[in-house]
C-alpha cells in the first residue's frame, strides 16, 4: 500500500508540474537553456527544490486537520493573508489551465491536422467529461499516463541530445534565481491539487519517498531536453514550441512527440481543473455540473489569447509572488513537522 501510493502522490505530482510549457520546451528554455550550461545546474537546483517542496506541502496536510483548501491556507499562512494567497492561487490556476488548453487545441492541431480553435473545443469537451470521474481521475489518469510520459519524453530527448546537436555552450546569469522562481509558481498549482487527494498521505515515509521520487522522475524527463535545448539555443530562443521546432525534418519523431506534449497537457489539464472545481463547490452553492461548465468555458475563451505569452510574461510574476508561499510552507514544515 506505502509503495502504491509513493507512486501515485510522486506520478500526481509529476503530471501537474509537466504541461504544454515543460514539454513543449517553452518552459525549460525561459527558465533554464537560456543559460547555457549554468542552466544544467540551474534546472538541478529546481528538482531538488520541487523534491523537498513537496515533501513539505505534504508534511502539512498531513497533520493538519482542516477539511478543505480554504482552511489549510488559514492554517499555514493566517485568516488575513490567506484571503489574498487564495485569490492569488485561483487566479494563476485559472491562468495556467487556460495556457493547457490551447496548448492541448496545438498539439491537437499538429497531430490532427484541423483548426486551432476546432482542436482546443475537443480537447475542453474531453477534460469536461473526464472531471465527471472526480478524485479517481487525477489518480488514474496521472497513475496510467505519467510513466508513458516519463519514458517517451526522456527518449526523445535522449534522442535530440545525441543526434540533432547543433550549437554550443555559453555563459549567462541569473540561473539560479530563475530555478526558485519556477519551483515557486509550480507551488501554487500544486498545494490545491495535493490537498484534494489528502487520503493517499498515509504516513511520513510515503511523504518522504514520494518526494525523493518525484524529484528523480522530474530530472529523467527534462535533463537532456533541457540539454538538447541549449545546444540548439540560437534556433530556438524565440519559437513556442522549441521541441517541435527541433525535430521539424523527423515527421515520425514529432508525431511521437506531439503525443508526448498532449499527455502532458492533459495530466495538468486535469489536475488544475479538479483543484479549480473544488474550490468553486466550497466557494458557491452551483450544482456540480454549473461548475464543470464555468470552468471549460471562461478556460477556452481564455484559451484563445495562445500560452507562449502567458509563460513568458505572467508566469514569473506569479514565481515571485509565490516566493513568500515557497519560503513559509518550507519554515513551517521545518518547525511543525521535523
Amino acid at each position: 500500500m506505502e509503495i502504491k501510493n509513493c507512486l501515485k502522490l510522486a506520478f500526481i505530482y509529476v503530471g501537474t508540474i509537466l504541461g504544454a510549457g515543460f514539454a513543449s520546451g517553452k518552459e525549460l528554455v525561459s527558465f533554464f537553456a537560456r543559460y547555457r550550461e549554468l542552466g544544467v545546474f540551474s534546472f538541478l537546483f529546481s528538482c531538488f527544490l520541487l523534491s523537498i517542496s513537496f515533501i513539505s506541502i505534504l508534511g502539512l496536510i498531513k497533520c493538519s486537520s482542516s477539511k478543505n483548501y480554504s482552511d489549510f491556507l488559514k492554517e499555514t499562512f493566517g485568516k488575513k493573508l490567506s484571503i489574498f494567497i487564495e485569490f492569488l492561487n485561483i487566479i494563476f490556476l485559472f491562468t495556467i489551465f487556460s495556457a493547457m488548453l490551447a496548448g492541448g487545441g496545438s498539439a491537437l492541431s499538429e497531430i490532427l491536422g484541423l483548426d486551432f480553435k476546432i482542436c482546443s473545443t475537443i480537447f475542453a469537451v474531453l477534460i469536461f467529461l473526464s472531471l465527471f470521474w472526480g478524485e479517481k481521475a487525477i489518480i488514474s489518469i496521472n497513475s496510467i499516463l505519467c510513466p508513458i510520459l516519463i519514458f517517451l519524453g526522456a527518449f526523445i530527448g535522449i534522442y535530440i541530445y545525441f543526434f540533432m546537436a547543433k550549437e554550443v555552450f555559453l555563459s549567462s546569469y541569473k540561473p539560479f534565481l530563475s530555478s526558485i522562481v519556477y519551483t515557486s509558481y509550480n507551488i501554487i498549482t500544486t498545494i490545491s491539487v495535493l490537498f484534494s487527494v489528502k487520503n493517499l498521505i498515509l504516513n511520513k515515509k510515503v511523504i518522504l519517498y514520494s518526494g525523493i521520487l518525484s524529484g528523480i522522475l522530474i530530472f529523467f524527463i527534462g535533463i537532456f531536453l533541457v540539454l538538447s535545448l541549449i545546444e540548439n539555443y540560437n534556433l530556438i530562443s524565440i519559437k513556442d514550441l522549441p521541441i517541435l521546432f527541433i525535430l521539424n525534418e523527423e515527421k515520425f519523431i514529432k508525431i511521437v512527440y506531439s503525443v508526448v506534449i498532449f499527455l502532458a497537457i492533459y495530466t495538468t489539464a486535469i489536475s488544475n481543473s479538479f483543484a479549480l472545481e473544488n474550490i468553486l463547490k466550497n466557494k458557491f452553492k452551483n450544482s456540480a455540473i454549473k461548475n464543470k461548465l464555468c470552468i471549460i468555458f471562461l478556460g477556452l475563451a481564455a484559451s484563445f489569447l495562445g500560452f507562449s505569452n502567458m509563460i513568458e510574461n505572467v508566469y514569473p510574476i506569479f514565481g515571485y509572488l509565490g516566493l513568500f508561499q515557497l519560503i513559509v510552507i518550507i519554515l513551517k514544515f521545518y518547525l511543525k513537522v521535523v
